[in-house]
């Protein structure tokens, strides 16, 4: 399934995301362009964001799906939203847009306020969680441009680009995240499925993380994914 993937919120809300795509790439704003160097890749963005941070992330996201045989194809365009055109939903941080290629990302103060209203990430440090949603998207941008994501379902392409993620926090910010995952029962033996993707972001996430990790090393784990040896349940296919 090819589109807009969303990350973040409480649901995937489409229709709206594709309007807020449409409109933010007609806007006139005070961004501007600025080149990432040593990778392939620019942010759109106005001087008050970290680009800096911006650029680290995408290239760290790039190394590591680079050492796992995923390179990059296609320049990646990263653009931080203004006042003006932030997202449809207090509830986002960015979302990837695979018919244009384009990653929007919400500004980083806008970021920091979701962030200390969501109870799952409120004690994740803001700049250290923006870094993670940059290579949540990086991570759809290059899985989606290779030929083995073609037969990929949607939770199957959330599974890699959350499993990575939150393999990007640190050490204390992640166990923290998953603490109530672990320590749950119920929670624990869930399946990262479409139902839990839609309903419960945080909690598809964190369990794609910790079945991702079961799998072995990351690059062994990321081939099995490609190769459909992992089985999804899709209920409402």
């Amino acid at each position: 399934m090819r589109g807009i993937y969303w990350a973040g919120g409480r649901g995937l809300l489409a229709g709206l995301v594709t309007v807020w795509s449409m409109v933010t790439a007609a806007l006139p704003s005070d961004r501007r362009s600025t080149a990432c160097s040593e990778i392939d890749a620019d942010v759109e963005a106005t001087e008050q964001e970290p680009v800096k941070l911006v650029c680290r992330a995408a290239k760290d996201a790039v190394a590591t799906l680079a050492s796992c045989g995923l390179q990059q194809t296609r320049r990646i365009v990263i653009r931080i939203a203004v006042a003006a055109d932030d997202p449809p939903t207090d509830q986002s941080y960015g979302c990837y847009d695979h018919t244009t290629g384009l990653i929007t990302l919400a500004g980083l103060a806008a970021c920091t306020q979701r962030l200390r209203r969501d109870e799952s990430r409120a004690h994740i440090d803001p700049d250290e969680y923006y870094r993670s949603v940059v290579i949540h998207e990086v991570t759809h941008s290059i899985l989606l441009a290779h030929p083995a994501s073609d037969h990929l379902s949607r939770p199957a392409q959330e599974y890699l680009a959350y499993a990575l993620q939150i393999d990007a926090f640190s050490d204390a910010s992640r166990a923290e995240f998953l603490k109530p995952y672990r320590e749950n029962r119920a929670l624990r033996t869930l399946m990262p499925d479409e139902i839990l993707l839609h309903m419960n972001p945080s909690a598809f996430g964190a369990m794609s993380y910790l079945h991702f990790k079961m799998l072995g090393e990351r690059c062994d784990a990321i081939k099995r994914v490609l190769k459909g040896e992992i089985e999804f349940t899709r209920p409402y296919e």
